[in-house]
């Protein structure tokens, strides 16, 4: 017999939202830890509301300078404005300090940021390319489309263990449809890239892609067909056109 779970956000802490929830059958659910000292009653999760305090979001940051023939040397800072954004997707479990920890930082798995070190440049040259200009000088911001963590990860009884997708794919596009996007939107135009590269993983791309096509934005975008997670198994490339700014700066 199929678990049909009740899930309960307190997403109004994040300031875009109010209180979500929603239903979900995912076995993922399962992981969540119960008990006295758990989060799961049964059928029903009630998410803790330290998931969405500010000591918790992962704030987008400065972590490159892009060099002469696209060449990228490390800097860290806040997002600077008129550089690179690499969009990211959503902080699972390097990105804190530990279970139930506070935020440290945008794609800290030392495996994917060692691939992304390795095939930015050659993407930053056909953006280049596409983009008819240098990029030299500029600062590379990452930036998760949502700042919290979607995966739950905190909250599984195997902090250690795998990605639940059933969990992460259904709370990142409940937080999307309900502020994240608008969220999203506002960051960007705030920090206004000459730039985009859009590299979340597909499950919730299609998502993305309608709230950029929806949006008169002053910043270009590209899109890199897999999240630098998956750069282990393939090269990246950049997929389709370049889309224009849509208004003028």
């Amino acid at each position: 017999m199929v678990t049909t779970f009740e899930i309960r956000l307190p997403t109004s802490l994040a300031g875009f939202a109010p209180d979500q929830t929603f239903y979900s059958a995912s076995a993922g659910w399962l992981k969540v830890r119960s008990g006295c000292d758990g989060w799961r009653d049964g059928d029903a999760i009630t998410v803790p509301d330290y998931v969405f305090d500010r000591a918790h979001q992962v704030d987008d940051e400065l972590a490159y300078r892009i060099g002469a023939g696209c060449a990228i040397e490390r800097e860290k800072g806040g997002p600077e404005a008129g550089g690179v954004v690499m969009l990211l997707e959503s902080p699972h479990r390097d990105e804190y300090d530990g279970q139930s920890g506070i935020a440290i930082g945008p794609l800290r798995n030392k495996e994917s940021r060692d691939y992304l070190e390795r095939y930015l440049p050659s993407l930053l040259k056909v953006a280049e390319g596409r983009l008819g200009r240098s990029l030299e000088g500029l600062g590379v911001n990452l930036v998760n489309a949502v700042q919290y963590q979607t995966s739950l990860q905190a909250l599984m009884t195997d902090y250690g263990g795998r990605l639940q997708d059933g969990v992460r794919t259904r709370v990142w596009k409940t937080i999307f449809a309900s502020g994240g996007d608008g969220d999203m939107l506002a960051r960007l135009d705030r920090y206004d890239p000459g730039i985009v590269l859009a590299a979340p993983t597909k499950v919730v791309w299609n998502a993305i892609r309608r709230e950029f096509d929806g949006h008169s934005r002053r910043w270009p975008w590209l899109r890199v067909d897999s999240h630098p997670s998956c750069w282990k198994r393939r090269v990246p490339k950049i997929e389709g056109r370049l889309h224009p700014a849509t208004v003028r700066s």
